[in-house]
Formats: structure tokens, sequence, C-alpha cells
């Protein structure tokens, strides 16, 4: 059995996830709050404690000890591992968390059942998902424009991993800029940006005199990719 750690407050909540687990073949250690969580992901350095992934209910307001959880499990020593999170409400920030981490998904309490076969794809070995970028040719240059640092600097990291050259601007004249100065083969823009919207640039970088590109709005799922 592949073993995993779930942390939810809730016992109704942790025992139907790990019964539904268990039917997926998942060894589950469960604990009920994020202290827990952190001491026990803290202890994989030097002890026998070990998973292969890791479920999260999210937190309906964010602490001290939430933050920690979740930069420990964003940080480079973590970063290889699986993680699920549960919530309740697709927010803004699970979502903003679940896409700027690599092997992330976000699944809806209401449809929880769903949650094993999601980790089960968040699990598959990275290599079979990574694309063959340097097979035909040089690696896919990316125009990614956010005006959340953050998230500017998580896709930033996340699509360098994957081969891509990327390149970040922060508001859709800073897009148009960066497109004007250098070739692109794919654009990735927020919809909703201070001045104007996304959707400006898009149409910018489509109807321009030498198009380039090829567009694309970020839409993120509950149900990831693996």
């Amino acid at each position: 059995m592949k073993p995993v750690l779930l942390a939810e407050t809730s016992q109704t909540r942790r025992r139907a996830l790990s019964s539904l687990l268990a039917q997926h073949g998942f060894g589950v250690t469960a604990v009920a709050t994020l202290d827990e969580a952190y001491a026990y992901l803290q202890k994989m350095n030097a002890s026998t404690a070990h998973v292969e992934a890791v479920l999260l209910g999210w937190p309906e307001y964010a602490d001290g000890v939430a933050e920690d959880v979740f930069g420990l499990l964003h940080g480079e020593r973590f970063e290889h591992l699986p993680v699920l999170v549960l919530a309740d409400s697709g927010s803004a920030a699970a979502v903003n968390w679940r896409m700027t981490r690599p092997r992330s998904a976000l699944v809806l309490w209401g449809d929880y059942l769903e949650a094993g076969a999601a980790l089960e794809q968040l699990m598959r070995p990275v290599e079979a998902a990574r694309p063959n970028l340097m097979v035909g040719g040089p690696a896919l240059r990316v125009l990614f424009v956010d005006d959340s640092a953050t998230i500017r600097m998580g896709f930033s990291k996340l699509l360098d991993k994957q081969g891509y050259i990327v390149e970040l601007a922060s508001s859709v004249k800073e897009g148009w800029e960066r497109a004007q100065a250098l070739p692109f083969d794919i654009a990735i823009v927020d919809y909703l940006m201070p001045e104007q919207n996304g959707t400006a640039l898009i149409r910018m970088l489509r109807d321009g005199p030498t198009p380039r590109t090829s567009c694309a709005p970020p839409s993120p799922a509950p149900i990831p990719t693996a």
C-alpha cells in the first residue's frame, strides 16, 4: 500500500476519506491538526516516518501553523511530494497555491469521492507527464502575464523545471512590450488585471501586425492533470 498523510480537523471527513483511500490501495496516516502534520513532515528527514503523498483540508482561516505547513510543502525540500488539497469552495487562495506548486491538485469536499482517482493521477511518475520539449527543436518560449508577483514567480519556477523558457510581465502594457521585443510560442495571460484585463493583450497579440504567439488564458480546474 502507498503511504499517505491526511490532515483534516473534521473526524467525520477523516474517516470517510481514509476509507475511500484504502479502497484505492493507500495506507493512510490521519492526523487532526496541521501542527501534527508539520511535526510528521519534519520527522521525514531523520526517522522512519515516510509518505508518498499528502492530503490537506484547506483551513477556514490562515494562521501561523497553516502558513508553516503550506510553506514547507512549497519549498524545495518537499516540492517533489504530491499534495492534494480539499476545500469547501474554490477559494482564490487555495487555487493560487495549487497552481503555483508542482504536483499539486485541488478537489472540493463536495466531490471528495473523486479524491482517490485524483491522487492516483497526481502520483504518476513526473517523467511520464513532462513534454519532451527538446525533440525536433529548441525549448518553447512562454510569455506569462499576471499582476501577482507570487503567481508569476511560482509559475516561472514550475515552467522552468519543465524545460520552457519563460518571460514574465505584470500588466497588459508590459506584456505587449515583451511580445514586441522577443518572439514567443505561447502566451499565458491572467484575465483580471489592473488598468486592462488580459483579453486586451490577447486581442493585441492576435491582431497585431506581426502575430507570433499562441494565446491561452489560464483556467484552473478542480481535478488536475498528472
